[in-house]
């Protein structure tokens, strides 16, 4: 921790959880006067946010025990970008076409193409 830190460093990686959750909120915003979004009201829905914000702070305290200076704004910067960080670890890799092998010509083949 630093200093000037008034906080713990993994508070602030949950301050930034937070303040994601308030953008996500704020981006609804124009649509509310039709009702609250029906994910509002599922309780799966806060247990997942409550765990992103946790996700945030132990991505706060890795930076730390990895040895990187870490200052209140990169906390919260850290903390707002572990939903990223998930689903960047969770998204799987593309499916790759089956494409045909490059085929291995010999010195005297090569010659013969030429």
């Amino acid at each position: 921790m630093t200093e000037t830190a008034t906080l713990p460093l993994w508070l602030w990686g949950a301050v930034g959880g937070v303040v994601a959750e308030v953008l996500r909120w704020y981006r609804v915003r124009e649509t509310l006067y039709e009702g609250m979004p029906h994910w509002a009201a599922d309780w799966k829905y806060w247990v997942v946010t409550v765990l992103m914000i946790g996700v945030g702070s132990l991505l706060v305290l890795m930076h730390q025990d990895s040895g990187t200076r870490m200052t209140p704004t990169l906390a919260v910067n850290v903390g707002a970008s572990a939903p990223l960080f998930v689903s960047a670890l969770l998204s799987k890799a593309p499916e790759v076409q089956d494409v045909e092998p490059p085929r291995h010509c010999t010195a005297a083949e090569e010659a013969r193409e030429e």
